[in-house]
């Protein structure tokens, strides 16, 4: 073990072989451990949904009623629309509860199906956002890093798109 002391934290580093490390992560053997995850499709939820309660990927321990209950909702904004008062205090003690109730009144006001799928998307993403704000604020996660990709690409060339998991299938591409 090698000791690193930086902003006033002494660190004893660890290295271990990837399978030790997967193990001693996974039993919750560490106080401080780094972690890594590439969004596998373009939603917030890719990310917010490991640090759920009971979800296997969440090996932080950390546990919050009201964070499961927001992306509970959000996985079915429906049923908040339908029965509002069963969630009232969870939207009034949201960070941004006007945020929610303006999402919910959108839905409610929607006069066609066209405009109640993009008012539960808002309400949806308004849930998110409220569970975002809580994993923030209280899990013991440091977010000090986001992956990024640089390339260069040819005037003329097509078919190219960005994604998260940074996927770029070369049959898709064409030369003008």
């Amino acid at each position: 073990a090698k000791q690193l002391e930086a902003v006033g934290v002494t660190l004893d580093l660890v290295h271990n072989e990837w399978f030790m490390y997967l193990d001693r992560v996974r039993g919750g053997g560490y106080d401080l451990a780094r972690g890594g995850w590439i969004g596998d499709y373009l939603d917030p939820r890719t990310f917010l949904a490991m640090f759920r309660t009971d979800d296997p990927d969440n090996q932080t321990g950390w546990s919050s009623a009201r964070y499961d209950a927001l992306l509970q909702l959000a996985d079915d904004p429906a049923g908040l629309a339908n029965a509002p008062t069963r969630w009232a205090k969870l939207y009034e003690d949201a960070v941004d509860g006007t945020r929610l109730r303006d999402a919910l009144k959108d839905v409610r006001a929607a006069g066609n199906a066209r405009l109640k799928r993009r008012a539960l998307s808002e309400l949806r993403m308004a849930l998110l956002y409220e569970a975002e704000v809580l994993l923030i604020e209280g899990a013991p996660i440091i977010p000090l890093y986001q992956y990024r990709g640089n390339g260069l690409l040819r005037p003329g060339v097509t078919g190219f798109h960005p994604n998260v998991l940074s996927h770029h299938p070369i049959r898709e591409l064409r030369r003008n």
